[in-house]
């Protein structure tokens, strides 16, 4: 990816006396739940969201959807694409291309 330059000290974990997070805001970050989710159910459900994320957001930069049916089109491709067990790097290769596979029937035929 591109980065900006900066001149920002490297953290350093030896310096740093603690480190506070903020709770998930799901309302403004809707696909968090069904990554979550994705990760909770375990086997190849987290590449197929990774695979249908992926072909979502090149769709939009294409300028073919708008950015809220990312978040459709990505919660349809985990709801049809079966997660299997996750017993190799094959089935997770596999996985993530049928994400990425049927957000892109999915979106094709919403346009």
């Amino acid at each position: 990816p591109e980065r900006l330059q900066g001149d920002y000290a490297r953290l350093s974990f030896d310096e740093v006396s603690s480190l506070r997070f903020e709770s998930p805001d799901h309302a403004r970050f809707p696909l968090l739940s069904a990554a979550m989710d994705a990760g909770l159910k375990g086997g190849t459900a987290p590449a197929v969201l990774c695979g249908a994320d992926e072909a979502a957001v090149e769709i939009f930069l294409e300028g073919k959807i708008r950015m809220g049916h990312m978040v459709d089109l990505v919660r349809e491709a985990l709801s049809v694409v079966p997660s299997m067990a996750l017993e190799s790097l094959d089935a997770a290769l596999e996985a993530h291309h049928a994400g990425a596979d049927q957000v892109r029937r999915s979106a094709a035929a919403s346009t």
